[in-house]
């Protein structure tokens, strides 16, 4: 069997593409919802033949109905993935989710078969780097996600980064990560070192006042360890 990456399809490729599956579509809507994704355009033609009509939410809730049936897993994985953002390393999402490595795998490739998530980077003895397809699927996913239960899991995100090495851009992901967990102590002190390290690279002595305008503390001196 051989395989053939579809690329996106042109504005006049996905009107005559809604026309075949709907002749009623309306392709340009079709088109700047799903921006040119073959998939999408089937999925949302074949949804505006349903209801005469698409809204904001149409491609967001195919792709939240896609998630619902998949395999509990690929489901799980793709959750997690979410949360770690649009580009994320296959090393980080192993150690998140509770799955054998052979079933990691396997529910990454049920996701790449669906055309929600896909290998988009692979350097030499790098790390394997993941990428869901397209911007509103990861937001279609996360947005899935409960309030308590988006907090726990950024949480156990900003958790796993602590134990990395700790560079500019890995703190600054603890900052972001705790913040929208709700630890904003953890948020602030992770956000301090980040400014330190910038502080350093600028030649800035760091014993300046970093003042976290994102959040609730007024200052980060203010902030004790816990």
């Amino acid at each position: 069997m051989e395989e053939i990456e579809l690329t996106a399809l042109s504005l006049e490729h996905t009107i005559r593409l809604s026309q075949l599956v709907s002749p009623s579509a309306d392709g340009t809507a079709v088109y700047e919802e799903g921006a040119g994704n073959p998939l999408y355009t089937i999925e949302l033609a074949h949804a505006a033949n349903r209801s005469q009509k698409l809204t904001a939410s149409t491609l967001p809730d195919l792709i939240e109905d896609r998630i619902a049936r998949l395999p509990g897993p690929a489901g799980d994985v793709a959750r997690w993935a979410a949360v770690l953002g649009t580009k994320l390393s296959l090393a980080r999402l192993r150690e998140l989710v509770s799955q054998e490595s052979d079933a990691l795998m396997k529910a990454l490739d049920i996701l790449d078969r669906h055309g929600l998530l896909r290998l988009s980077a692979q350097a030499h003895d790098g790390p394997a780097i993941y990428g869901f397809t397209h911007g509103v699927v990861r937001r279609a996913v996360y947005d899935s996600l409960s309030e308590p239960r988006r907090r726990l899991m950024h949480w156990r995100v900003a958790q796993m980064l602590q134990k990395e090495p700790h560079t500019p851009a890995s703190v600054a992901e603890i900052a972001h990560h705790a913040a929208l967990a709700g630890e904003t102590a953890t948020a602030a002190r992770a956000s301090a070192a980040a400014g330190r390290h910038c502080l350093r690279r600028v030649g800035v002595p760091d014993h300046r006042p970093v003042r976290m305008r994102h959040l609730q503390q007024p200052r980060v001196d203010d902030v004790a360890p816990s």
